[in-house]
């Protein structure tokens, strides 16, 4: 069993893997953008679950999973897994409907995997726990071996 700091830095080195490079600027406030759409998205879904009438026995407890998930995409705190985990949230609970793929799911689902794929850009708590280090190395004098 690894001890937690080992856990923590290696999944550092995932994270860092999968978005090497947090955008910035123009870029950064367009993922911005998306990421604040999506979560209200998911959020205003999730309200209608969790204090509407209770569909199945578990929509309540959706609801707030949908919630969490949601304003967790909008301040962009562990974006991959957020919305990967919304955008399967809203596939499956299509299929479980039995409906065809309505557009608005469609558009949802797209902007999840969007997110996922891009990463969170630089204005998110992502790229303040994993985003880019500068790394500065001791002046070398000649004749020394480093």
């Amino acid at each position: 069993m690894m001890c937690p700091a080992r856990q923590l830095a290696s999944f550092t080195h995932v994270m860092r893997l999968v978005h090497s490079a947090f955008q910035r600027g123009l870029p950064a406030a367009g993922l911005l953008i998306l990421r604040i759409v999506a979560g209200a998205m998911a959020e205003s879904h999730g309200w209608r679950l969790a204090t509407g009438p209770a569909e199945t026995p578990g929509s309540r407890c959706l609801g707030v999973v949908a919630i969490v998930l949601g304003g967790a995409v909008q301040i962009g705190v562990f974006t991959s897994i957020s919305g990967s985990l919304l955008a399967l949230g809203a596939l499956a609970a299509t299929a479980v409907r039995g409906e065809e793929l309505p557009a608005g799911t469609f558009a949802f689902v797209s902007v999840c995997i969007g997110l996922v794929l891009t990463g969170p850009g630089a204005m998110s708590v992502d790229a303040l726990l994993f985003g880019p280090r500068e790394v500065r190395f001791p002046p070398v004098r000649k004749g020394e071996l480093p």
